[in-house]
């Protein structure tokens, strides 16, 4: 009962956004009841955060993909671009100061 109570408690907050503090207080209620012992409460807690950070995870490398693809299509300069021209006209500087004089 308790593995199908856990599983399901566990599928509840993925499907619903809350915050941290909600979810602490609903473990909290849990084990208040007797539902679930402390330690099975603490390891729904740190499964939860757990998925948390994979999903903030894979959600920042979505969006630096996304924003990547983007600015590959507007084919602006990049970083490396601007110091590969600064090098070269290091090096054109440096002819003309080092030209005829």
């Amino acid at each position: 009962m308790k593995d199908k109570l856990k599983k399901a408690f566990l599928i509840g907050i993925g499907a619903m956004a809350a915050t941290g503090e909600k979810i602490d207080e609903l473990v909290d209620e849990l084990v208040a009841k007797g539902d679930v012992t402390a330690e099975e409460g603490k390891k729904i807690l740190d499964e939860y955060k757990e998925k948390v950070k994979a999903n903030q995870q894979d959600m920042s490398n979505k969006v630096k993909e996304e924003l990547s693809k983007m600015l590959d299509k507007m084919n602006l300069a990049t970083k490396k671009d601007l110091e590969e021209i600064k090098v070269r006209l290091d090096a054109i500087e440096r002819k003309l100061n080092d030209g005829p004089q």
